[in-house]
C-alpha cells in the first residue's frame, strides 16, 4: 500500500514515479474523461501551477521551489499566461515520458487522446 502522503509538486510525482515511496514501478496511470484533464492543464492551468509555486517559495518552501527556482517559475507563467509554450498537461506527459510509468489519456466514450510513451518533449 502506497504511502498517504507523496508530495504536492510534479518533481514529487516524478520522484514517485521511479520508486522508493511505497510502490515499485512499472506504473500504467489511466485517466478517463481526460477531455476535462485537456482543458484544465493548458496555459491557463500552468499559470495556476506557477502562482502555487510562487506561493509556495513566498512561504519559505524547500526543494524545487526554493527562492532560486523563482526566475523559472516567473518565465514559465509568463509564457503560459501569454499561450505560448509548454502546457501543463505537457508538463505532466514529460514526466511521465521520462519515467519508468505510462499515464494514459482517454475521453469518455473511451477513445484515446494520448499516451505519454508516445510523448515528445517540447523542451
Amino acid at each position: 500500500m502506497a504511502p498517504a502522503y507523496f508530495g504536492w509538486d510534479i518533481q514529487s510525482l516524478h520522484d514517485c514515479l521511479h520508486g522508493g515511496y511505497g510502490g515499485e514501478p512499472p506504473y500504467h496511470v489511466v485517466v478517463y474523461d481526460a477531455d476535462r484533464m485537456e482543458s484544465a492543464f493548458g496555459h491557463d492551468g500552468l499559470v495556476r501551477y506557477c502562482r502555487k509555486m510562487l506561493s509556495a517559495i513566498d512561504a519559505g518552501r524547500r526543494g524545487p521551489v526554493e527562492l532560486s527556482g523563482r526566475s523559472y517559475y516567473e518565465e514559465l507563467r509568463a509564457t503560459a499566461t501569454a499561450g505560448e509554450g509548454e502546457t501543463l498537461l505537457d508538463q505532466l506527459m514529460d514526466t511521465f515520458a521520462h519515467a519508468p510509468a505510462t499515464l494514459e489519456l482517454r475521453r469518455c466514450d473511451g477513445s484515446l487522446v494520448g499516451r505519454s510513451s508516445d510523448y515528445i518533449s517540447q523542451s
